[in-house]
Protein backbone atom coordinates (compact mmCIF):
# COMPACT_ATOMS: atom_id res chain seq x y z
CA UNK A 1 0.00 0.00 0.00
CA UNK A 2 1.29 3.45 -0.95
CA UNK A 3 2.25 6.05 1.85
CA UNK A 4 -0.56 7.74 0.70
CA UNK A 5 -2.93 5.06 0.93
CA UNK A 6 -2.42 4.15 4.65
CA UNK A 7 -2.93 8.00 5.84
CA UNK A 8 -6.20 8.07 3.77
CA UNK A 9 -7.13 4.83 5.03
CA UNK A 10 -6.78 6.26 8.38
CA UNK A 11 -8.33 9.79 7.98
CA UNK A 12 -11.33 7.74 6.50
CA UNK A 13 -11.63 5.67 9.76
CA UNK A 14 -10.32 7.34 12.59
CA UNK A 15 -13.39 9.54 13.09
CA UNK A 16 -14.98 6.52 14.54
CA UNK A 17 -12.34 5.35 16.47
CA UNK A 18 -11.25 6.11 20.29
CA UNK A 19 -7.62 7.65 21.04
CA UNK A 20 -6.44 4.18 21.86
CA UNK A 21 -8.11 2.34 18.90
CA UNK A 22 -6.57 5.07 16.84
CA UNK A 23 -2.77 4.12 17.71
CA UNK A 24 -3.66 1.16 17.53
CA UNK A 25 -4.86 1.64 13.89
CA UNK A 26 -1.63 3.37 12.80
CA UNK A 27 0.59 1.39 14.14
CA UNK A 28 -1.10 -1.34 11.76
CA UNK A 29 -0.72 0.90 9.03
CA UNK A 30 2.85 1.70 9.96
CA UNK A 31 1.81 5.28 10.14
CA UNK A 32 4.84 7.40 12.08
CA UNK A 33 2.58 8.74 14.39
CA UNK A 34 4.62 12.53 14.73
CA UNK A 35 4.14 13.68 11.25
CA UNK A 36 0.45 12.10 11.35
CA UNK A 37 -1.03 15.22 12.44
CA UNK A 38 0.67 17.09 9.72
CA UNK A 39 0.01 14.43 7.13
CA UNK A 40 -3.88 14.06 8.41
CA UNK A 41 -4.60 18.23 7.55
CA UNK A 42 -3.58 18.28 4.96
CA UNK A 43 -6.00 15.63 3.25
CA UNK A 44 -8.40 17.19 5.71
CA UNK A 45 -8.35 20.44 4.76
CA UNK A 46 -8.63 19.68 1.26
CA UNK A 47 -11.63 18.52 2.09
CA UNK A 48 -12.50 21.59 3.65
CA UNK A 49 -11.74 23.39 0.42
CA UNK A 50 -14.18 21.03 -1.65
CA UNK A 51 -17.39 21.40 1.49
CA UNK A 52 -16.43 25.22 0.78
CA UNK A 53 -16.68 25.38 -2.87
CA UNK A 54 -20.41 23.14 -2.28
CA UNK A 55 -21.43 25.55 0.61
CA UNK A 56 -21.13 28.33 -2.11
CA UNK A 57 -22.68 26.72 -4.74
CA UNK A 58 -19.60 27.89 -7.10
CA UNK A 59 -18.92 24.93 -9.65
CA UNK A 60 -20.89 22.58 -11.76
CA UNK A 61 -18.18 19.83 -11.46
CA UNK A 62 -15.65 19.16 -8.46
CA UNK A 63 -13.26 15.79 -9.80
CA UNK A 64 -10.73 14.32 -7.11
CA UNK A 65 -7.67 12.04 -8.31
CA UNK A 66 -5.73 8.99 -7.20
CA UNK A 67 -2.35 9.27 -6.57
CA UNK A 68 -2.42 5.50 -6.00
CA UNK A 69 -2.86 5.16 -9.85
CA UNK A 70 -1.50 8.04 -11.00
CA UNK A 71 1.88 6.84 -9.62
CA UNK A 72 1.68 4.35 -12.31
CA UNK A 73 3.13 7.21 -15.25
CA UNK A 74 4.66 9.42 -12.36
CA UNK A 75 1.96 12.13 -13.18
CA UNK A 76 2.16 15.36 -10.89
CA UNK A 77 -1.08 15.98 -10.91
CA UNK A 78 -2.97 18.72 -9.11
CA UNK A 79 -5.62 17.66 -6.26
CA UNK A 80 -8.77 18.76 -7.85
CA UNK A 81 -9.84 19.56 -11.50
CA UNK A 82 -13.01 21.95 -11.19
CA UNK A 83 -15.22 23.52 -13.47
CA UNK A 84 -16.85 26.81 -12.75
CA UNK A 85 -20.38 27.77 -12.93
CA UNK A 86 -19.37 29.92 -16.19
CA UNK A 87 -17.89 26.35 -17.87
CA UNK A 88 -14.33 27.09 -17.47
CA UNK A 89 -11.95 24.27 -16.41
CA UNK A 90 -9.23 24.77 -14.18
CA UNK A 91 -6.51 22.92 -12.26
CA UNK A 92 -6.04 23.39 -8.69
CA UNK A 93 -3.43 22.45 -6.27
CA UNK A 94 -4.71 22.50 -2.26
CA UNK A 95 -1.68 23.50 0.17
CA UNK A 96 -2.08 24.46 3.45
CA UNK A 97 -0.38 25.70 6.94
CA UNK A 98 -1.37 25.29 10.71
CA UNK A 99 0.33 28.78 11.73
CA UNK A 100 1.81 31.83 10.23
CA UNK A 101 0.92 34.34 7.02
CA UNK A 102 2.96 32.49 4.53
CA UNK A 103 4.02 29.06 3.22
CA UNK A 104 6.64 27.93 0.90
CA UNK A 105 6.14 25.38 -2.30
CA UNK A 106 9.13 23.75 -3.46
CA UNK A 107 10.74 24.86 -7.02
CA UNK A 108 10.82 21.50 -8.32
CA UNK A 109 7.13 20.17 -7.20
CA UNK A 110 5.35 23.50 -8.26
CA UNK A 111 7.27 23.27 -11.94
CA UNK A 112 5.93 19.63 -12.44
CA UNK A 113 2.46 20.87 -10.96
CA UNK A 114 2.84 23.37 -14.26
CA UNK A 115 4.11 21.20 -16.68
CA UNK A 116 1.17 18.44 -15.70
CA UNK A 117 -1.51 21.73 -16.14
CA UNK A 118 0.17 23.03 -19.49
CA UNK A 119 -0.02 19.35 -21.15
CA UNK A 120 -3.60 19.15 -20.58
CA UNK A 121 -4.28 22.91 -21.21
CA UNK A 122 -6.26 24.23 -18.08
CA UNK A 123 -4.74 26.65 -16.22
CA UNK A 124 -3.24 25.98 -12.53
CA UNK A 125 -4.26 27.47 -9.56
CA UNK A 126 -3.00 27.12 -6.09
CA UNK A 127 -6.11 27.20 -2.96
CA UNK A 128 -4.02 27.75 -0.30
CA UNK A 129 -5.61 28.23 3.57
CA UNK A 130 -3.50 29.99 5.93
CA UNK A 131 -4.86 31.10 9.46
CA UNK A 132 -8.40 29.83 8.79
CA UNK A 133 -8.38 31.51 5.44
CA UNK A 134 -8.35 30.68 2.09
CA UNK A 135 -7.16 32.01 -1.12
CA UNK A 136 -6.76 30.89 -5.41
CA UNK A 137 -3.37 32.56 -6.56
CA UNK A 138 -2.27 31.39 -10.30
CA UNK A 139 0.29 29.52 -10.77
CA UNK A 140 2.17 32.00 -13.09
CA UNK A 141 2.08 34.53 -9.74
CA UNK A 142 3.31 31.58 -7.38
CA UNK A 143 6.03 30.92 -9.79
CA UNK A 144 7.12 34.76 -10.49
CA UNK A 145 7.45 34.75 -5.85
CA UNK A 146 9.73 31.50 -5.67
CA UNK A 147 7.09 29.34 -4.50
CA UNK A 148 6.09 31.59 -1.69
CA UNK A 149 2.49 32.87 -0.66
CA UNK A 150 1.74 35.74 1.89
CA UNK A 151 -1.94 36.40 2.58
CA UNK A 152 -0.59 39.69 3.42
CA UNK A 153 2.16 40.98 0.48
CA UNK A 154 -0.03 38.67 -2.22
CA UNK A 155 -3.73 39.86 -1.09
CA UNK A 156 -4.93 41.16 -4.29
CA UNK A 157 -3.40 38.31 -6.73
CA UNK A 158 -5.79 35.79 -5.24
CA UNK A 159 -8.78 35.50 -6.98
CA UNK A 160 -10.95 33.05 -4.85
CA UNK A 161 -14.15 35.37 -4.37
CA UNK A 162 -13.59 36.06 -7.86
CA UNK A 163 -14.55 32.75 -8.84
CA UNK A 164 -16.09 31.55 -6.62
CA UNK A 165 -18.46 34.52 -5.14
CA UNK A 166 -17.36 34.45 -1.45
CA UNK A 167 -18.75 37.49 0.18
CA UNK A 168 -16.83 38.60 3.63
CA UNK A 169 -18.92 41.01 6.50
CA UNK A 170 -17.49 43.72 8.49
CA UNK A 171 -18.04 43.62 12.09
CA UNK A 172 -17.10 47.02 13.78
CA UNK A 173 -15.56 47.67 16.42
CA UNK A 174 -17.27 48.45 19.78
CA UNK A 175 -19.82 45.03 19.58
CA UNK A 176 -20.07 43.41 22.83
CA UNK A 177 -21.64 39.53 22.70
CA UNK A 178 -23.26 37.91 25.56
CA UNK A 179 -24.08 34.08 26.27
CA UNK A 180 -26.22 32.74 29.12
CA UNK A 181 -25.99 29.57 30.14
CA UNK A 182 -27.98 27.27 32.35
CA UNK A 183 -25.41 25.45 35.18
CA UNK A 184 -28.16 23.43 37.05
CA UNK A 185 -27.60 20.22 34.58
CA UNK A 186 -23.82 20.41 34.89
CA UNK A 187 -21.34 18.68 37.19
CA UNK A 188 -19.17 22.05 37.21
CA UNK A 189 -19.67 25.75 38.06
CA UNK A 190 -16.96 25.97 35.21
CA UNK A 191 -18.96 23.98 32.68
CA UNK A 192 -20.70 25.70 30.16
CA UNK A 193 -23.12 23.13 29.08
CA UNK A 194 -23.90 22.30 25.23
CA UNK A 195 -25.81 25.59 24.39
CA UNK A 196 -26.72 28.38 25.60
CA UNK A 197 -30.10 29.56 26.65
CA UNK A 198 -29.99 32.91 25.38
CA UNK A 199 -27.20 35.58 23.92
CA UNK A 200 -27.24 39.00 22.99
CA UNK A 201 -25.59 41.28 20.88
CA UNK A 202 -25.14 45.27 22.33
CA UNK A 203 -23.24 47.64 20.19
CA UNK A 204 -22.17 49.94 23.37
CA UNK A 205 -24.82 50.73 26.06
CA UNK A 206 -27.76 49.55 23.21
CA UNK A 207 -29.20 46.56 22.91
CA UNK A 208 -29.47 45.21 19.36
CA UNK A 209 -31.06 42.03 19.74
CA UNK A 210 -32.17 39.44 22.52
CA UNK A 211 -33.10 35.75 21.91
CA UNK A 212 -33.26 32.48 23.68
CA UNK A 213 -33.63 28.90 23.39
CA UNK A 214 -36.86 27.63 21.39
CA UNK A 215 -37.31 31.25 19.52
CA UNK A 216 -37.16 30.58 15.73
CA UNK A 217 -34.41 33.06 15.50
CA UNK A 218 -32.26 31.09 17.51
CA UNK A 219 -30.04 29.37 15.06
CA UNK A 220 -28.54 32.32 14.60
CA UNK A 221 -26.38 31.46 17.42
CA UNK A 222 -24.00 30.07 14.99
CA UNK A 223 -22.92 33.60 13.33
CA UNK A 224 -22.65 35.11 17.37
CA UNK A 225 -20.80 31.76 17.68
CA UNK A 226 -17.34 32.29 15.46
CA UNK A 227 -17.12 35.88 16.19
CA UNK A 228 -17.56 35.32 19.85
CA UNK A 229 -14.93 32.27 19.54
CA UNK A 230 -12.51 34.66 17.76
CA UNK A 231 -12.50 37.22 20.60
CA UNK A 232 -9.86 36.16 23.65
CA UNK A 233 -10.87 38.56 26.81
CA UNK A 234 -14.14 37.86 28.33
CA UNK A 235 -15.83 38.77 31.64
CA UNK A 236 -17.39 36.22 33.30
CA UNK A 237 -20.41 36.58 35.83
CA UNK A 238 -22.52 33.91 37.62
CA UNK A 239 -25.61 34.03 39.87
CA UNK A 240 -27.10 30.89 41.21
CA UNK A 241 -26.83 28.66 38.47
CA UNK A 242 -26.62 31.33 35.57
CA UNK A 243 -23.23 32.05 34.03
CA UNK A 244 -22.86 35.24 31.56
CA UNK A 245 -20.23 35.52 29.44
CA UNK A 246 -19.63 38.70 27.62
CA UNK A 247 -17.02 39.26 24.98
CA UNK A 248 -16.34 42.82 23.35
CA UNK A 249 -14.90 43.36 19.56
CA UNK A 250 -11.80 45.80 20.10
CA UNK A 251 -11.44 46.59 16.15
CA UNK A 252 -13.03 45.91 13.25
CA UNK A 253 -13.23 42.52 12.20
CA UNK A 254 -14.07 41.28 8.83
CA UNK A 255 -15.00 37.55 8.50
CA UNK A 256 -15.33 35.56 5.37
CA UNK A 257 -18.88 33.78 4.69
CA UNK A 258 -17.13 30.57 4.63
CA UNK A 259 -15.59 30.70 7.99
CA UNK A 260 -19.45 30.78 9.38
CA UNK A 261 -20.02 27.32 7.81
CA UNK A 262 -16.49 25.35 8.70
CA UNK A 263 -16.42 27.30 12.16
CA UNK A 264 -19.90 25.34 12.62
CA UNK A 265 -18.75 21.71 11.41
CA UNK A 266 -16.38 21.49 14.56
CA UNK A 267 -19.03 22.19 17.21
CA UNK A 268 -21.16 19.28 15.46
CA UNK A 269 -21.05 16.12 17.74
CA UNK A 270 -21.07 12.73 15.59
CA UNK A 271 -22.54 9.29 16.95
CA UNK A 272 -19.20 8.40 18.18
CA UNK A 273 -19.24 10.94 20.81
CA UNK A 274 -16.05 12.76 18.90
CA UNK A 275 -16.74 16.68 16.84
CA UNK A 276 -16.74 16.27 13.26
CA UNK A 277 -14.18 17.66 10.90
CA UNK A 278 -14.52 18.66 7.40
CA UNK A 279 -13.39 14.64 6.31
CA UNK A 280 -16.28 13.31 8.81
CA UNK A 281 -18.62 15.69 7.93
CA UNK A 282 -18.37 15.65 4.09
CA UNK A 283 -19.15 11.71 4.58
CA UNK A 284 -22.42 13.07 6.17
CA UNK A 285 -23.42 15.69 3.88
CA UNK A 286 -22.90 12.83 1.23
CA UNK A 287 -25.48 10.87 2.71
CA UNK A 288 -27.90 13.58 3.04
CA UNK A 289 -27.21 16.07 0.11
CA UNK A 290 -27.91 18.92 2.37
CA UNK A 291 -25.77 21.30 4.65
CA UNK A 292 -26.79 21.65 8.83
CA UNK A 293 -26.19 25.39 7.82
CA UNK A 294 -26.59 26.75 4.20
CA UNK A 295 -25.62 30.10 3.07
CA UNK A 296 -29.62 31.61 2.76
CA UNK A 297 -29.39 31.22 6.55
CA UNK A 298 -26.58 33.19 6.42
CA UNK A 299 -27.48 35.93 4.61
CA UNK A 300 -30.97 35.78 6.64
CA UNK A 301 -29.25 36.16 9.79
CA UNK A 302 -26.99 39.51 8.72
CA UNK A 303 -30.37 40.83 7.42
CA UNK A 304 -32.48 40.41 10.05
CA UNK A 305 -29.47 41.89 12.17
CA UNK A 306 -29.49 45.03 9.34
CA UNK A 307 -33.00 45.61 10.18
CA UNK A 308 -32.11 45.99 13.80
CA UNK A 309 -30.16 48.68 13.24
CA UNK A 310 -26.71 46.52 13.08
CA UNK A 311 -23.94 48.30 10.64
CA UNK A 312 -22.86 45.32 8.93
CA UNK A 313 -20.71 46.01 5.78
CA UNK A 314 -20.36 43.19 2.99
CA UNK A 315 -16.83 43.30 1.82
CA UNK A 316 -14.67 41.58 -0.94
CA UNK A 317 -11.75 39.44 0.84
CA UNK A 318 -9.13 37.40 -1.06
Amino acid sequence: MADVERITAFKNIAPYLSSDDQAELARKLDIDLESLPYRLAGLTNEDEFCLILSYLESCNHIISFNEGISALTAAYQPDLLIQLKDGRNIFVEVKSKAAGPALKISKGNLNKKIKFAKSFGFPLYFAVRLTEIWGLYPSEVVADNSGKVHIAEHYDASVFSDFFGSTAFTFFAGLRFTRTYDLSNVSSETSEGNLPIAFEIHHGDNLVVRFTKGEPEFFMNFLVGLIFDSIAKEEVQISENIRTVSRTLDVNTVIPDYRFFTHQISGIGNEYGSRHDATSYLKLFLKKRKHLLDRDALLKAISYLEAKGLLVIPTKFL
